[in-house]
């Protein structure tokens, strides 16, 4: 990895734009730091594991048929799921659909 004083280009945040931005540059030959200041990377769509949960940290929904994800994501590795619209609410014992 280079050092920040070598490389050619700096990103700062690994968010998605983050992301994309430095892996697009890197498959043009172009050399890449990636800071980030949290303890992972993915910015606003992350999932984190608290007390065996898995907690989404952001809105993560991702239309397949955007042309640009091709380019950027391996969509089969993803294993994208269809969803039903439902929303519950809970209070203590209580739920609410």
């Amino acid at each position: 990895m280079a050092s920040p004083s070598s490389a050619p280009v700096v990103v700062v945040g690994a968010g998605l734009a983050g992301l994309a931005c430095a892996q697009r540059l890197t498959r043009t030959g172009i050399e890449v730091v990636v800071y980030e200041a949290s303890d992972a990377v993915g910015g606003r769509v992350r999932t984190d594991l608290i007390d065996g949960f898995r907690c989404d940290r952001g809105f993560q929904l991702i239309n397949p048929a955007y042309p640009v994800l091709d380019d950027v994501l391996d969509l089969d590795e993803l294993d994208l799921r269809a969803f039903h619209a439902d929303v519950v609410v809970a209070f203590g014992e209580q739920r609410w659909t």
